[in-house]
């Protein structure tokens, strides 16, 4: 959680295994106010949402991952509010918590499926959540330590 809080810039999206717990302790211990809008999630958890992504006919368009193919970062006055701060490579104050491509099947919970890059074709593309699965176990897993019995 503070690693997410100690960017200069809040990065628009967190994929991990554990989306939804990340999302419940940060948007708790920030009044709500990180992961926003739809607490984290691509879209609205409406009825009619939550039928179209059950019969896997949901998707989400966002357009601020079209504006981050541009070489221009935005400028302007920068926000005093930072959980309001618009990110100058997208334009957007939107955050999200999404469940990488190992996990984000594994959802019991309906609403967690809006969490899923299956819905957003555009990010799916830009996300390669499977390279950095693999990456992060490999560093994790090799650094170990093993402290020998006296």
């Amino acid at each position: 959680m503070d690693g997410l809080l100690s960017f200069k810039h809040f990065p628009i999206c967190y994929t991990s295994d554990v989306a939804g717990q990340v999302d419940f302790h940060i948007n708790n211990h920030k009044k709500q106010l990180y992961f926003q809008s739809h607490d984290g999630r691509l879209c609205a958890a409406s009825s009619d949402n939550m039928k179209l992504v059950a019969n896997k006919e949901l998707e989400v368009d966002l357009q601020w991952v079209k504006n981050s193919r541009s070489p221009f970062l935005l400028e302007g006055m920068p926000d005093n509010d930072r959980m309001s701060a618009r990110h100058p490579a997208t334009g957007t104050c939107e955050r999200y918590s999404l469940y990488d491509r190992f996990h984000q099947k594994n959802q019991k919970r309906p609403e967690e499926k809006l969490r899923s890059l299956n819905i957003c074709p555009t990010l799916r593309r830009d996300m390669n959540s499977a390279v950095a699965e693999q990456f992060n176990h490999k560093n994790f897993s090799s650094k170990v330590l093993i402290v020998p019995d006296e």
